[in-house]
Order: structure tokens, then sequence, then C-alpha cells
């Protein structure tokens, strides 16, 4: 089966796309949240792409581990605007965007406990169930690093991300949208290494994968989506290539400093070339080829951490109350003294970070209104 080669799709880049070859590229992604509401115009211009080139949608609002549930209103205007454009699956990242009324506009990833993984089933069952296409789920990138509250250090933390993320998968009963640039900076700032992380990783259930390039900030690296894709990262590339019998698209993706569609086409060469030599060497063969609750009172420990993280992330005056007494926090909020501790720890730069990607986001947003 060939590995399509594509990008993600902005669309200061349409109009060359019209004009380009056929074979400039494999496969389109498209961010599937922009169409909830576009024009019809720009509806048309997609199914005219979709027509060259299958198209596949990528979600950033959705929130799928959120304790909360999901506002099911949007999963059907997703529906319908996957259905616009014939998109071939639906990719979202496996985190929360917001909780106790807090919208983060960012990622935060969830964890794999028993009540996590509960949550995360019941909110990917509405999702199947409303979005007639298969499902991927993307392992977003974790600035704010372990531990997780009360979880012990572990010697191999790659490792342990690898099961949270293959548990997450098969809770979800969903394939894998792997970021290789997320895994890569993770493993960066927290200090691990990526083979790790192949020891736990379900590799059958790797349908598509996303590269970028970062940038560092304050000793952190930042999936920045703003430079070309790193050496190593492509190294990484070409040993899934090899090892993940159900791989069916390679997607690049860029949004700051935007560069010219004969620059993207270039790193879309690129990364061909890097997939051809991997396909030259022996490859995994599948066993099982993959195929491709609405808000309510907070009343569960998992909504609790959630929104008590969302409001240390948004609200620096909140942060600063955690920090300076984190056991009078825990008693005022009824939460956990480990969970509220690991909170107070958490070192201000992967915080700035954090709101860094958050401001990032918003003026996106603003852009493109």
């Amino acid at each position: 089966m060939a590995i399509a080669v594509g990008l993600s799709l902005r669309p200061d880049w349409i109009p060359a796309l019209a004009r380009a070859r056929k074979t400039s590229v494999d496969v389109l992604e498209v961010m599937i949240d922009d169409l909830v509401h576009a024009p019809a115009k720009h509806v048309r211009q997609l199914r005219r792409l979709g027509r060259r080139w299958p198209i596949l949608a990528h979600g950033v609002g959705l929130g799928i581990g959120a304790a909360q549930g999901l506002d099911l209103s949007y999963v059907d205007a997703i529906a319908e605007a996957c259905a616009r454009v014939r998109a071939r699956w639906y990719t979202e990242h496996l985190c929360f965007v917001r909780a106790g009324g807090v919208e983060l506009g960012h990622f935060v990833a969830v964890d794999d406990d028993r009540e996590s993984l509960e949550v995360l089933a019941r909110n990917a069952a509405e999702v199947r169930a409303r979005v007639d296409r298969p499902l991927l789920l993307e392992n977003p990138a974790d600035v704010l690093g372990p531990p997780r509250h009360a979880r012990q250090p572990t010697p191999a933390p790659g490792r342990r991300l690898a099961r949270a993320y293959t548990r997450s998968l098969h809770a979800a009963e969903a394939g894998a949208l792997l970021d290789l640039t997320n895994l890569l900076y993770d493993a960066r700032n927290s200090g691990w290494a990526v083979d790790e992380f192949w020891l736990e990783l379900d590799f059958e259930r790797v349908v598509e994968i996303h590269l970028a390039g970062g940038v560092e900030f304050r000793g952190l690296w930042i999936d920045s989506h703003s430079r070309p894709v790193e050496t190593e990262a492509l190294a990484l590339l070409a040993e899934v290539v090899t090892r993940a019998p159900n791989l069916r698209a390679v997607i690049i993706e860029w949004d700051e400093q935007l560069p010219t569609i004969e620059r993207m086409l270039a790193e879309v060469a690129r990364v061909r070339q890097v997939v051809a030599e991997a396909r030259l060497r022996p490859r995994a063969q599948p066993t099982q080829p993959w195929a491709c609750a609405r808000a309510r009172r907070l009343e569960t420990p998992l909504e609790l951490r959630q929104t008590l993280l969302a409001r240390f992330l948004d609200d620096p005056s909140f942060a600063a109350q955690v920090r300076a007494d984190p056991a009078a926090s825990a008693a005022l909020h009824g939460a956990s003294p480990a969970y509220v501790a690991w909170l107070a720890s958490l070192e201000s730069r992967r915080v700035v970070a954090f709101r860094r990607g958050q401001a990032t986001k918003a003026r996106r947003r603003a852009d493109q209104n």
C-alpha cells in the first residue's frame, strides 16, 4: 500500500495549488474547524482540490478527553464539514482544551488512569456515532511535562508515555495520528530517548504522521510549525515507515512565517525521498489492518483536576495563590493535596511556554477571522 505525502493546507496556498501539477503532492489535510462556518466559496475551492487529491480532516477544538463531556452540536458541525469536503478520515488531539468554564485554546494532555480512560471512551463513542469517518487521535505536545498527580517517577518515562497513548487509543477505538515532532520535543524537554517510546507503541494503529519544525524557548522545544522539518524527525519517520504496516499518509505542517507554496512543495519532495528510501527496507506486516456527553455539573475528581489545571494555566493570579499555599488551595477546592502540590511545582518556564502557545493560537484565529 502506498504512503501518501502531502501538506496541511493553508488558504494562501489554494490559488497556487489549483494550478500545480497533480504529482506535486499526494494528499491534502484541511483544518476542519475552519470549515464549520466557512463561506460557500471556500468550500467549493476545497471540493475542487478534492477532485485532484484525497482530503483529510484535522481538528483542534474538540477536546476529546474533557471530563465535562463534549459539545455535541460542535461534533455534529464537524461531521457535516467532513461530509462537505468528503474527508477520508477525521483526526483530533488526545487532550482537553476547556474545563470549569475556561477556554484554554491550547492542548492539555490527558492521563490514562481508569477514570480518564472511561471519559475518553464515552466521548469517543459520541464522536464515532456522529462523524461518519474513521477517527485518529494525535499525541499532543505536552510542554507541561511529567509528572502527573500522585504518580511515582518511572525509570522509563518515554515507555510510560507510549503505554498511556496506546491505552488511550484502545479505549477510544481509534487509530493513531503520530506527530513525530511533538514526540521528539517531548523527549528533549523531559530528557528521555525516543527508543523508549517505541517499546510500548501499538504501531499497527499508526495511520498518519505529522511533521513540522519548531523553536527553542527558554530551554524548551516548542512545536511552533515555523521551520523546516528537522533531520532528527526525518530519521524517526524512516523508522516508523518500516514498523507501521498501516501507515497511509505523512503530512507536513507550517503555520508561522508561512513560506511560499514552492518552499512547501520542496519540503514534500524531501519527505517523499525519506519515505521512498525507507520502503526499500523490510517492513512489518499487519496482523489486523486498521479500518480507517453534554456539559454537566462538576462532580468527579477528574473534572476537578482538569478545572484546576485550566484555571492555573489561564489565570496568573490563581496560579500565584496555588504556589503561595498549595495545602490551603487543596483544602479550599476539595482537591487531592498531591495534585495541587504538583501544580504548585510546575516550572514557570513550562507555564510561560504553554501560555505562549495559547497566545499564538489566539493570534492565528484572529487573523483567520
